[in-house]
């Protein structure tokens, strides 16, 4: 037979009080800070892992340059496919980061990147098409952001 001090017993162990949950709880996000930090210094270590390049922008530099020499309509393919990865690239940026970042400004329209692309390739022959491509992300990161400063300051000018 149970008695009622055994069932407050049972009770207090099935509903822990209010200190035991919050020690739970504590206890839980210190082991889980633990786990993400250990995680973070573990991939700290391990060299940086990049994907496989595929498409034209696999081609080095100086096969960009001899291409596009021979096939000059070859050239609208490359620069198709530099718009599709810095499009990529814009897209998976973390949040805040490039907001609002134009990839063709009025300053770098289309024929300046691809001349932006071939100057690039002819300094770094041995480079990746990709690498011209990133050096130019990087270009329009500065561009594109005046871009934007001017067009802020023309609408604020208008505003006022």
């Amino acid at each position: 037979m149970v008695t009622d001090r055994q069932q407050i017993s049972y009770r207090r162990l099935a509903k822990p009080n209010a200190a035991r949950r919050h020690a739970f709880a504590c206890m839980t996000y210190v082991v889980t800070i633990l786990t993400v930090a250990v995680m973070g210094f573990a991939a700290l270590g391990e060299e940086a892992q990049t994907g496989k390049i595929v498409g034209l922008g696999a081609a080095d530099c100086g096969e960009f340059l001899s291409e596009t020499a021979t096939q000059p309509l070859s050239q609208k393919d490359y620069l198709a496919w530099a718009q599709g990865y810095m499009s990529a690239l814009l897209l998976t940026r973390p949040p805040g980061v490039d907001r609002g970042l134009d990839l063709m400004p009025k300053s770098l329209p289309l024929l300046k990147q691809l001349s932006f692309l071939r100057d690039y390739c002819v300094a770094h022959p041995q480079e990746s098409f990709a690498d011209a491509v990133e050096a130019l992300y990087k270009r329009l990161r500065t561009e594109g952001s005046r871009a934007n400063l001017n067009k802020e300051d023309h609408l604020n000018a208008r505003r006022s």
